[in-house]
């Protein structure tokens, strides 16, 4: 590994070096030198099942029912929550995503199947 010059530290090279180390890797992985990829259902184990995704929406409306989503979000296994707001600014985390909807005075709407 070289130095750098301003530092002193080693340069750090991340990924491969050249385009043939693509087809070594796959060598190696046909001949059982090199354990194969993590598949889907090794990670779901891991984590305990798969997150749940929602969407926070509200009634911005007077009138006339106009509902608006502020955010959507993801629950994780054991439980906790994160939010992104739609525009991307915005970012929450929280115990729960009920906890998320009360807080930002919101309703929370389940988004596909439970993990």
């Amino acid at each position: 590994m070289g130095r750098s010059p301003e530092f002193g530290y080693p340069t750090i090279h991340h990924g491969r070096e050249s385009p043939d180390a693509v087809d070594d890797v796959d060598e190696a992985r046909a001949s059982g030198e090199v354990g194969s990829a993590p598949r889907a259902e090794d990670v779901r184990v891991l984590l305990g099942g798969l997150p749940r995704v929602f969407a926070l929406v509200r009634d911005e409306g007077e009138e006339e029912i106009d509902l608006c989503v502020i955010a959507v979000g993801m629950v994780l296994p054991q439980g906790g929550a994160t939010t992104l707001s739609i525009g991307g600014h915005g970012l929450g985390r929280w115990e729960n995503a009920h906890r998320a909807a009360t807080r930002l005075g919101c309703e929370c709407v389940w988004l596909g199947e439970a993990g």
